[in-house]
């Protein structure tokens, strides 16, 4: 057989085809592939990177657009709160002339009682400022000496009025008094319409401090006084979806309200559809992970608010958070975010993946084109020499791997050339088939024999390592194993960990069972003590037969008050239950004495206590738990 194998590998035939393939082959078209792969990589990664740069400049430049939309909106309450702040300490203002003529009227109409604008109605669209309803209580001046919730209002009439009039997208801009007798609203209309269903002033003004824009500024919710944007809603007088931008009005410690503009966020769609990428979804949300914005035409005009996690649920985010998204893949979308920081909007934009693929492709199908010729002349080229070289010495590299593997393959066909060395390789394969069968044959006696003693040696030592350690009567732990278990857990409390207690339980006046029904019934109680001793104690605790009717249990990291509890309830299970022998009740108590483990002490002495206090019990009684001297 070695004068076989030496003649198959060095025949010329088969040395000349390794030096064909490994030079051809596998140096020249691998290396070649793996030069043409790196190229076509690189190119790919640089168009996508060039795709994916575009859309990050593009969801840059609209943050920016977005953010200078939005600005009247911020200006105009910073404006309105810093001046409202400071009202007290301005010189006394009474609004203009219009104003102070509109109240006039209302006065002389309703002495005493509410105070309204609608005297307005006569003037030009132009001079109607606001809308104010005000209870007789607004024009009473504010402790201290500062100024009526109905100066302030007039002082802000003419500010509102010109503000609400700067951008196309404010709803309604207004002062809302925390004492809840005073509105003043920007644009003008009249009371009936202000108050709509609401059955009285009173009534409307109290209601207006159930929304968020109100209960929002309040100082248990603010304590920061900072301005704040509210959640999106529906405007009830049926403008569409809105969102409220307010700020808190302090008099030193004193809330005097809210200042707040409502702005509706029916541009926002337009917004989106002016974004130059005008395929994949583009959605502006807010900070509850409401949808602001959607430039999606099927969504124009819709009733609810739709949420962002519709479109991304938080399990395919992996812990991302939606402000920092650069081309995330997420599903088969590549995401991209951008924020606002006052308000936190985000702007998110989804597009397939296959889209932007599509994109770097249309950039970089000549260089593809190119290489994939390339690759298609070698592959031509290795094809030709696999005819000539490579096929005859897989065949026979098959067969030898299978003879090797032991599935016996049937002779592959190869040209006359090879089949010498073919048949002097199977002689071979079939002399060492001949030998491993016996040696296999040889060895499965051998080991039959071996592992049938092994495993008799190992039930044989198993039997003897459980009769070491557990009494034969009860199943428990013997003495001596208690011993090592408790040198064992006082090493661990030196290394610092928790002390262990031990319960030493004794049976009362055991020898009268025996005495009264024999020595069988005593055993029994024995049996059943454990049994339900193991019913009572931790998994982790340990029962050990310490002699004769008396038993310890050892109770890792387990401090002497809790140990006396499970004591007590050892202690109960025992005395609430007769044990039955041959149909006669068998009533028994337990004395039990309880130690802790003290650091340093020796076992002796552990155990001594606990004797001691077992004493203690007796003395006292019997069928009682004892844990202190």
């Amino acid at each position: 057989m070695s004068i076989s194998k030496k003649k198959v590998l060095s025949s010329p035939p088969a040395y000349a085809l390794a030096r064909a393939y490994q030079r051809l082959m596998l140096l020249g078209s691998v290396g070649f592939l793996l030069v043409v792969g790196l190229t076509v990589y690189d190119g790919w990664q640089r168009h996508m990177a060039a795709e994916v740069a575009v859309i990050h400049q593009r969801m840059h430049a609209s943050v920016i657009q977005l953010k200078g939309i939005i600005k009247s909106a911020t200006d105009q309450i910073t404006q309105l709160a810093s001046w409202s702040n400071n009202f007290p300490r301005h010189a006394p203002y009474q609004g203009s002339g219009e104003v102070r003529l509109a109240i006039e009227l209302a006065r002389k109409a309703l002495p005493g009682g509410e105070v309204t604008l609608d005297a307005l109605a006569s003037l030009p669209p132009a001079h109607r400022l606001g809308q104010l309803v005000a209870l007789p209580a607004a024009s009473q001046p504010r402790a201290g000496g500062l100024p009526s919730d109905l100066d302030l209002a007039l002082a802000l009439v003419d500010r509102l009025g010109v503000d609400a009039q700067t951008s196309p997208c404010l709803r309604w801009t207004y002062f809302n008094a925390a004492s809840q007798n005073l509105l003043l609203i920007a644009p003008w209309l009249p009371k009936k319409d202000l108050l709509g269903s609401e059955p009285s002033s009173r009534r409307f003004l109290q209601q207006a401090w159930q929304y968020e824009v109100t209960t929002a500024g309040l100082p248990a919710n603010n304590p920061q006084r900072k301005p704040y944007w509210t959640r999106a809603y529906q405007d009830q007088a049926g403008a569409g979806l809105m969102i409220s931008h307010a700020a808190p009005i302090y008099w030193g410690d004193a809330f005097v309200g809210v200042v707040a503009t409502d702005v509706l966020l029916g541009f926002l769609n337009d917004f989106l559809r002016e974004f130059p990428d005008q395929e994949g979804l583009l959605t502006i949300s807010n900070e509850q992970g409401q949808i602001l914005g959607d430039r999606r035409a099927t969504l124009v005009g819709q009733k609810s608010i739709a949420s962002i996690d519709t479109l991304l649920p938080p399990h395919l985010l992996e812990g991302r958070t939606l402000d920092h998204l650069h081309a995330d893949s997420i599903g088969s979308d590549l995401v991209f975010s951008a924020s606002l920081d006052d308000p936190h909007w985000r702007i998110v934009f989804q597009i397939p993946k296959v889209t932007l693929q599509q994109r770097a492709m249309e950039a970089f199908s000549a260089q593809l084109y190119l290489s994939l010729f390339l690759v298609l002349v070698v592959l031509i080229i290795n094809l030709l020499l696999w005819r000539l070289y490579v096929a005859p010495a897989l065949q026979i590299a098959d067969f030898v791997a299978g003879e090797s593997g032991g599935s016996h393959p049937a002779l592959p066909k190869v040209p006359r050339l090879w089949q010498p060395w073919l048949d002097a390789m199977a002689q071979a394969f079939g002399d060492r088939r001949r030998y491993l069968a016996e040696l296999q044959q040889s060895n499965e006696v051998l080991e039959q024999r071996v592992a049938r003693r092994t495993q008799a040696l190992q039930a044989a030592n198993a039997r003897l390592q459980a009769l070491s350690v557990t009494d034969p009567l009860t199943g428990a732990f013997n003495r001596r194993h208690l011993f090592d278990l408790l040198s064992s857990e006082s090493q661990r409390v030196l290394r610092g960990g928790v002390a262990f207690s031990l319960l030493m339980i004794d049976l009362d006046l055991f020898k009268r069972v025996n005495d009264a029904f024999g020595h069988a019934a005593g055993d029994a109680v024995l049996r059943e003590f454990v049994l339900r001793s193991r019913a009572v104690v931790r998994q982790t605790d340990v029962i050990c037969r310490y002699g004769g009717e008396e038993f310890v249990v050892l109770m890792p990291a387990m401090h002497q008050e809790g140990a006396a509890l499970l004591g007590e309830r050892l202690r109960c299970a025992m005395a609430s239950t007769p044990v039955v022998f041959e149909g006669a009740p068998v009533a028994f108590t337990v004395s039990v004495g309880v130690a802790s483990y003290r650091a340093g002490e020796r076992l002796e002495e552990l155990l001594s206590r606990a004797d001691h206090r077992l004493y203690l019990a007796k003395a006292e009684g019997r069928n009682r738990v004892v844990c202190q001297a």
